[in-house]
């Protein structure tokens, strides 16, 4: 994909779009890119967008993803995908935990800003997803019984009130060692089939003389749930996806 700059033919304004591999315009990043132009905000504004927009969209063509139906869990993918140099996003190159992330925490939620801002309007042209801000698990009240859950910590109770609405699958990141226990006995109560890891990496940091040392990151717990089925064999179709097309396995 490619970010192009163009003139509104109308108005004359100079504006941004992305391109894609067949060298026309990806329309629901145009249709975006082109209301922000229509709202007058800045050139360089719309080409900020288009960039953060463009990495979303190479993201989704890399796991053949329909930016439609994507999960909580793709944005965390998408965040991870980001730190990547851009050779090793391709898989190409293989990285060590000590190189340096190749964007930094303001980028990152720059371009997580961005693509929210892309859904909400999205959502307010016929698209369905919306996006709900409040408290869980009180907010979860009003919403339809979801597919698939990510839970960025909240501990057993939100856990308890997600697996309550049955999505085929759960994935919770922990920070706080005392909630990884909990969390873990709070999916497997609720009937599903758990697994964990830890996940801990290190940043270069300097030392006088030029030289540098491994400076550890805090560690996050990350656990996977999927609902463990009672359906008697030969019913339904072996090998099919599952709801909304979620891919089986651990995510990464």
């Amino acid at each position: 994909m490619l970010v192009q700059r163009v003139v509104m033919p109308d108005s004359l304004l100079e504006s941004w779009t992305v391109l894609g591999d067949d060298a026309a315009p990806v329309e629901p990043i145009e249709r975006y890119l082109a209301y922000l132009t229509d709202i007058e905000r800045s050139p360089n504004t719309v080409k900020a967008y288009a960039h953060d927009l463009k990495d979303w969209f190479s993201f989704l063509k890399a796991r053949r993803l329909d930016w439609r139906e994507v999960r909580l869990e793709d944005v965390g993918e998408f965040v991870a995908w980001l730190r990547l140099p851009p050779l090793a996003r391709t898989g190409a190159v293989a990285v060590l935990p000590s190189v340096e992330h190749h964007c930094g925490e303001a980028t990152v939620n720059r371009k997580l800003s961005a693509v929210s801002a892309f859904y909400q309007h999205a959502a307010r042209h016929g698209v369905d997803v919306r996006v709900v801000p409040g408290e869980a698990p009180g907010a979860l009240g009003g919403l339809p019984d979801p597919d698939a859950v990510f839970v960025g910590g909240g501990g057993a109770a939100v856990i308890g009130a997600v697996a309550a609405r049955h999505p085929g699958r759960i994935v919770v990141t922990l920070a706080a060692v005392e909630r990884a226990g909990p969390a873990h006995a709070a999916l497997t109560a609720a009937g599903y089939a758990a697994d964990g890891a830890l996940v801990q990496a290190a940043r270069l940091a300097p030392l006088p003389g030029g030289v540098h040392r491994l400076a550890a990151t805090n560690p996050v717990f990350l656990l996977w749930a999927t609902a463990v089925t009672t359906e008697p064999a030969g019913a339904g179709d072996a090998g099919l996806p599952g709801p909304r097309g979620s891919r089986p396995g651990a995510p990464p």
